[in-house]
């Protein structure tokens, strides 16, 4: 098997049965590049995807059902430790073909063929659905344990490595005079 750029990727339905209910697996193993992820979360560059991918004919287009693996690499947000974690992502999605599309426009109007996909050149686009899916599966605040305590809000460590009795006297700054007297005073 052969891998591809993940950007780019596509597939070709050139030899896919145009009668409805006939099927075509692939496997393919797609090569991310350096863009896939949030500020937060994101996927390695260098990591192959393996995807499996099987082909349904319709009479209106092709379903394509999509399924992988996906190792996200993220931050908590508490304590900001870099955790990798593997998210199983599987997808459907239906494409129409280009007559289906005018048909449904002619007999619903417009506004029903505003988020249907097309099947344009018996060919899908595989980046723009893979990348969407990815992003929308990935949290919006993603913590190591749900439990993680955090960092200390003074010295920034993380609290789960710091004593139970770990504390810190901050002074006001504008009490710092009397409390260079205070030492002065004590002989510290």
């Amino acid at each position: 098997m052969t891998t591809t750029d993940f950007n780019g990727a596509k597939l070709s339905f050139v030899d896919l049965p145009t009668r409805p209910d006939h099927f075509r697996d692939y496997d393919l193993d797609l090569l991310v590049g350096d863009d896939l992820g949030t500020s937060v979360m994101r996927v390695e560059k260098g990591t192959v995807l393996h995807v499996t991918a099987q082909a349904q004919s319709l009479s209106d287009g092709v379903l394509l059902r999509l399924a992988t693996k996906v190792p996200i690499v993220f931050a908590c947000v508490r304590c900001l430790d870099e955790v990798e974690q593997t998210v199983d992502l599987a997808l459907d999605e239906l494409f129409f073909t280009p007559e289906a599309i005018k048909r449904i426009e002619k007999a619903e109007g417009e506004e029903a063929i505003t988020d249907l996909a097309v099947l344009e050149a018996d060919q899908i686009e595989l980046e723009p659905i893979l990348r969407d899916a990815i992003i929308a599966d990935m949290e919006f605040s993603p913590l190591c344990e749900a439990d993680c305590p955090g960092l200390c809000e003074d010295c920034g460590e993380p609290l789960r490595d710091l004593p139970d009795d770990h504390s810190h006297t901050l002074l006001d700054p504008r009490l710092s005079a009397l409390d260079a007297l205070f030492n002065e005073e004590s002989g510290a």
